[in-house]
């Protein structure tokens, strides 16, 4: 990397630690990695490198295939809209729930 710039492959890993010290907490404890990112040794080494107080786990590491992704994805958003509390949100940006849960045609209220 050159002037602090990132050169070829690095550019995800780069961009993920970009977005960790902008909307992260000052001190990042624990990262876990899910999905191709994770797969990828340059993207996890150079985190490594550049966080080395923060532990990095592949989700499949605590026991959750990294194939699982997506439905895990869904079941933390899904959960956050429930009980209405926002995803992480830069300072800037209205506060709210993304999207919004849609009864389904087996929905009833007790």
């Amino acid at each position: 990397m050159e002037g602090g710039k990132p050169r070829g492959l690095r550019i995800t890993a780069y961009s993920l630690l970009e977005h960790y010290r902008r909307y992260g907490p000052k001190q990042l404890g624990e990262i876990f990695m899910r999905g191709g990112g994770s797969y990828n040794p340059n993207i996890v080494n150079y985190l490594r490198e550049q966080t080395p107080t923060t532990d990095i786990t592949t989700i499949n590491e605590i026991g959750i295939p990294i194939g699982a992704k997506e439905a895990l994805n869904f079941a933390f958003l899904g959960f956050e809209d429930f009980v209405g509390r926002p995803i992480i949100i830069p300072k800037n940006a209205r506060k709210g729930a993304i999207g919004q849960t849609e009864p389904g045609d087996n929905y009833f209220h007790i």
